[in-house]
């Protein structure tokens, strides 16, 4: 066999489909070593579950831990793990332990090396009781945690978990064994929760940051006390978190900045410092009054690395009441005074590759495209759904777009042909539809031999590779994985079958085509 570089072996590894290459890990040591890295390059723990258990086996050892590179955690399943076990204190019923028993007995492996567990005088329910704890569970998570010396990308969702001792080991062991190779910190959590997050914390050199102030939810029980809430985290805000901020200042290149949290967040944004190698923002903010009384610090973001910032995505949050397509004054009011402020200072946007951002107003959205540059390749619209002549009136704007998503009425045979002769450099292409398919399409779904949309000529031409079709209240932010919908699969189906023959993915999942034909 000749003898190929690393890098060719690479790329053979990632043209193969994933179950065809553990049986390849004997090729040679450089396809061993491709192919450890990609199994295990990310690692994902948010649910108990027989992965998780098999990777947590794996990860304690050390020649396994440091091929992770991006690391993962939502930690709701040890909130669960820590209310379990106080169940199990409170209850002497062994019929309750075992029904929660079942989906963690591969975690026997784990007991191997505990003295404690491995004692022939402990039953079987016993040692799986013992295996199955936080105190067990948490101790393999910190010692995995410990030997990954080369994860540059990390991700904690704090949930529920309450702060103890051992929660606290946990979070120290990530903040020490990070601190030297992480490159993108994204945290989730609830605004006081930041502070042992982030205190005494080393990291340092930053390029990425992601901090997702989630609402408390113990507003929803006892009497509402808004305005000490709003004065606690303002505070926090200004005292922990835009300081720690502050200190990546000269590394920093994107920055995300998303809250639902209480209080105005007015003076955090003007505590942040200027960012001089900044080239994506990212602010996903309430901005009603209550919430950001003064835009001013936002602008002074847009303003200050305005010759190097190439992506910006300005996203107004939905306050409780308000439902998300609904014709409602809070949006356009919330999002006015910030618009207005962009197209005032052209400057701002005039560098931008890729752009984010409400299309509650027609003619504002349009005045503010036109001050991006024609070298835009990404335009994201939402907020409203768009009719054909107002979809036809953005796109003519760019007409070299890369990757699109937008919020349509419908979608109908004229629409597609819009956008594959407007945008032949198309590569991705996200439409959520308010109406779902027009008449035709209805009909060819049900009624394929008889209907004249597969007569309709294929768009060759378009280089379009992934697409994405949804059906209302599609959220791109969320953090769940949003299933694919029959009625979603058909449209799929019958566009493949009649005029996008070059579509080779969906959702960005990388589906073959064939998976639709079987």
């Amino acid at each position: 066999m000749a003898d190929l570089p690393y890098d060719v072996w690479g790329l053979i590894a990632e043209n193969l489909p994933r179950n065809a290459l553990l049986p390849l890990l004997p090729l040679n040591r450089a396809f061993f070593d491709i192919v450890l890295n990609i199994r295990y390059g990310t690692i994902d723990w948010a649910m108990l579950d027989d992965t998780m258990i098999r990777h947590l086996h794996r990860l304690q050892d050390p020649f396994i831990a440091s091929r992770v590179r991006r690391l993962h955690i939502r930690a709701w399943f040890i909130q669960y793990l820590l209310k379990r076990e106080k169940l199990f204190r409170d209850t002497s019923k062994t019929s309750v332990r075992f029904s929660f028993m079942q989906p963690t007995r591969k975690l026997l492996h784990l007991a191997q090396h505990s003295p404690d567990i491995r004692s022939s005088s402990l039953s079987a329910a016993q040692r799986i009781g013992k295996l199955a704890s936080p105190r067990v569970t948490m101790g393999a998570m910190v010692k995995a945690i410990n030997q990954m010396v080369n994860v540059t990308e990390y991700t904690f969702h704090w949930s529920d978990l309450d702060l103890t001792k051992e929660t606290e080991i946990f979070l120290t062991s990530a903040r020490s064994a990070f601190h030297s190779s992480l490159s993108k910190l994204e945290l989730h959590a609830q605004i006081p929760k930041f502070e042992p997050l982030l205190s005494a914390s080393n990291f340092v050199g930053l390029e990425e940051l992601e901090f997702h102030f989630d609402f408390d939810t113990s507003e929803c029980f006892g009497p509402p006390n808004e305005d000490y809430r709003g004065a606690k985290n303002e505070a926090l805000l200004i005292g922990c978190i835009a300081p720690f901020i502050n200190r990546q200042r000269s590394t920093l290149r994107a920055l995300t900045i998303s809250s639902s949290a209480k209080g105005d967040h007015s003076q955090f944004f003007r505590a942040l410092e200027l960012f001089p190698k900044l080239r994506q923002l990212g602010v996903r903010v309430w901005f009603d009054k209550e919430h950001l009384s003064d835009p001013k610090g936002i602008h002074i973001l847009l303003r200050s690395p305005s010759l190097t910032l190439l992506k910006v995505e300005l996203r107004p949050n939905y306050p409780p009441p308000v439902k998300y397509g609904h014709s409602t004054p809070y949006l356009p009011d919330a999002w006015s005074p910030l618009s207005q402020a962009c197209l005032k200072n052209p400057a701002w946007l005039r560098n931008l590759e890729s752009l984010i951002m409400p299309a509650l107003n027609h003619h504002t959205t349009l005045s503010l495209l036109r001050l991006t540059p024609c070298s835009l390749a990404s335009l994201c619209l939402f907020g409203r759904y768009l009719s054909f002549d107002e979809v036809a009136d953005v796109i003519s704007i760019h007409l070299g777009l890369r990757n699109l998503s937008l919020e349509v009425q419908s979608l109908n045979l004229q629409l597609i042909g819009l956008l594959a002769n407007s945008l032949p450099q198309l590569l991705s292409l996200t439409l959520v539809l308010e109406n779902g398919f027009a008449d035709e399409y209805t009909l060819a779904i049900a009624f394929p031999e008889q209907s004249a949309v597969f007569q309709y000529p294929a768009h060759e031409h378009w280089t379009l590779f992934d697409l994405s079709l949804f059906l209302k209240a599609y959220r791109d932010d969320s953090i769940t994985i949003i299933p694919t919908t029959c009625a979603e699969d058909e449209m799929m189906l019958c566009l493949l079958r009649t005029v996008l023959p070059s579509v080779r993915s969906f959702k960005g999942r990388g589906h073959t085509r064939s998976q639709w034909w079987d």
